[in-house]
């Protein structure tokens, strides 16, 4: 009997462990709180799900139209308008009145010059004129015309000679500049003072030079009597215009001319203005005029 007893406790004890296993069976293989069994951390999460949003691209432009008087007015001290365009924080400038190579300028070259005392490594100059004629105001050597002076890559040059009626030769400048993707056409002049119908042409021949080209920017000496005149330029619009005409010739009262706004940062479509002014240096004859471009993506037209 006490063997059947044996025997039957034995038989009761195999029976009921497989029971006692199983609820003690929570092995390291098993998920618990936070954790994913056999995957990886993350492995069945969306690759992208936890990535910070890019940054988007500052597509502004600090843009500077300068008439520098050859820099008579800074006794040819080049540094002294070099630190202005630092200041203003400006990524590309038209200039006016630049010389070459000019006795009258201490035989710099002003937009080597430039380039250098900036740190701009990009520049362009367009050639108007030879200086000839007396010593005392023009000088005997040397050339005068414009320059781009520029933050970015240049990829494209080129000037071109206006109509000037047997008045002074005018030109426009113009190069292509690479900017985050973007190849801007930059343009920089300095009119005819002479004749309003002169102007004209010379506004109308810069229109055909444009045609129908995207990211256009115009700088210059213009020259104008009328704020009016900027209409002219059909597919561009004025930094300095009638509802917000900027003052950049302070010397317009005592000449006498009609307007001291002659200079004018203006822009096509692509861009839209942020903000504009003048820097009221005495630097030159004229202030440095800016103007602050974001250009329009295709996104945002």
């Amino acid at each position: 009997m006490k063997r059947i007893l044996a025997f039957a406790l034995i038989l009761a004890l195999l029976l009921t462990m497989p029971f006692l296993y199983a609820c003690d069976d929570t092995t390291d293989d098993q998920p618990g709180d936070g954790e994913t069994g056999d995957n990886e951390p993350g492995e069945n999460e969306d690759p992208g799900e936890n990535e910070e949003p890019e940054e988007p691209k500052d597509m502004t432009l600090r843009i500077g139209s300068f008439n520098i008087k050859n820099g008579t007015d800074v006794g040819h001290n080049m540094k002294l308008l070099a630190d202005e365009i630092l200041r203003l924080e400006l990524d590309i400038v038209g200039l006016q009145e630049v010389d070459r190579l000019a006795d009258r300028s201490q035989y710099l070259d002003t937009m080597e010059t430039l380039s250098e005392l900036t740190g701009y490594e990009y520049y362009y100059y367009s050639k108007a004129i030879n200086i000839t004629g007396d010593p005392g105001k023009y000088g005997q050597q040397g050339e005068y015309g414009t320059g781009i002076l520029s933050k970015y890559p240049i990829v494209f040059e080129e000037t071109t000679k206006l109509s000037s009626g047997g008045y002074e030769q005018r030109v426009l400048g113009n190069v292509i500049i690479e900017y985050e993707g973007v190849q801007i056409n930059f343009f920089n002049t300095h009119l005819t003072y002479n004749t309003l119908e002169m102007r004209e042409k010379q506004m109308e021949e810069i229109n055909g030079l444009m045609g129908d080209a995207k990211y256009c920017i115009l700088t210059g000496d213009f020259n104008i009597e009328s704020i009016e005149e900027f209409k002219n330029f059909t597919n561009l619009t004025g930094a300095s215009n009638e509802d917000n005409p900027l003052e950049s010739y302070p010397g317009w009262k005592t000449e006498p001319w009609p307007t001291g706004s002659l200079d004018n940062v203006l822009y096509s479509k692509e861009f839209t203005l942020k903000d504009c002014g003048v820097s009221k240096k005495s630097l030159s004859d004229h202030y440095l005029l800016w103007a602050e471009l974001e250009i329009i993506t295709e996104t945002e037209e």
